[in-house]
């Protein structure tokens, strides 16, 4: 199934039109990986390991990933989504991608500009309330989206046994009447008994936060001047291309990280240091005590009556 998903699928070879990196590198479908996700057969760019991975050098839209895209409205049938375009999602290399539920939609007669900011976010384990986890998952480094979206495969897989092709694991993929008769009500059934999950906080975790810009595209002069050559209408143009920018904002990255208000080893340094002060006052007045006794006995020497 998964296979026959991936031959039947949109083709980034017809798909990708024009790919350049940081303005002056050409790229093409050998950048990109075939990979399942929750909405389906979707195409990777640099998710390779990470001393092999293209690396930003500099900030804006020339010095990012620009991809010139068609959508092939033509081929398009009755399924989930009702809409035309694409679905893109900015995500740490490695991470299962949740397209269908994170994903920036994208429409077609468009010029996108994607403007990224990374946030790094650290948490504390416990005694604290936060209560975070660096538990490793199956398919994937460890965030509470995909944990809860692993526990709900999980379900499905014990009360159908079997995955859609959309999901991970080994066990095998249903077939079109169990997926209809199974996994459709399964899956209604743990959204509407509101399953909880066991998805702690992570204690680290990583997002891009994308500032998203549309122009109307292409423009007039160049459907004027270029699309008559390509025997290709304006109509045409703008139902099914569009062009995406994807690029940095800023080199840095912002960093949130919980640290105690009051840590173990400030308040042994705190008992100390009462400790030492009040044994300091102890000393002292037991000092002035024993001035005081020999004070007194002086005085009272002195005053002793003499014998004639």
């Amino acid at each position: 199934m998964t296979s026959s998903a991936t031959r039947l699928a949109h083709q980034i070879e017809t798909m990708l039109l024009f790919c350049s990196w940081q303005g002056v590198q050409p790229c093409d479908p050998r950048n990109f990986s075939t990979i399942i996700t929750d909405f389906g057969v979707c195409y990777s760019f640099n998710n390779v390991a990470d001393d092999a991975a293209l690396r930003a050098r500099q900030t804006g839209s020339d010095f990012g990933l620009m991809l010139r895209l068609h959508v092939q409205q033509y081929e398009y049938s009755f399924g989930e989504n009702s809409g035309a375009g694409f679905k893109l999602l900015i995500h740490p290399q490695g991470h299962l991608p949740l397209v269908n539920s994170f994903g920036i939609s994208l429409s077609p007669g468009f010029e996108t500009h994607i403007a990224m900011r990374k946030t790094r976010v650290f948490n504390l384990q416990e005694p604290y309330e936060s209560n975070c986890t660096n538990e490793k998952l199956e398919h994937s480094p460890y965030t509470v989206p995909i944990c809860d979206y692993l526990c709900k495969v999980d379900y499905i897989i014990q009360h159908c046994g079997c995955r859609d092709y959309k999901m991970p694991g080994n066990v095998r993929v249903c077939s079109p009447l169990e997926t209809v008769q199974c996994i459709f009500p399964v899956s209604d059934d743990f959204v509407n008994k509101h399953i909880r999950c066991s998805c702690p906080t992570a204690c680290f975790s990583e997002t891009y936060e994308p500032a998203i810009s549309s122009t109307f595209w292409p423009s007039e002069f160049l459907s004027n001047a270029y699309l008559p050559t390509l025997n290709l209408t304006t109509d045409y143009a703008r139902r099914n291309f569009l062009e995406i920018r994807i690029f940095f904002e800023e080199m840095s990255f912002s960093e949130i990280r919980q640290v105690p208000a009051y840590e173990k080893s400030s308040l042994m340094s705190d008992i100390g240091g009462f400790m030492g002060l009040l044994c300091g006052m102890s000393l002292t007045t037991i000092f002035e005590f024993f001035d005081l006794l020999f004070c007194n006995f002086i005085v009272g020497w002195k005053k002793r009556p003499v014998a004639p």
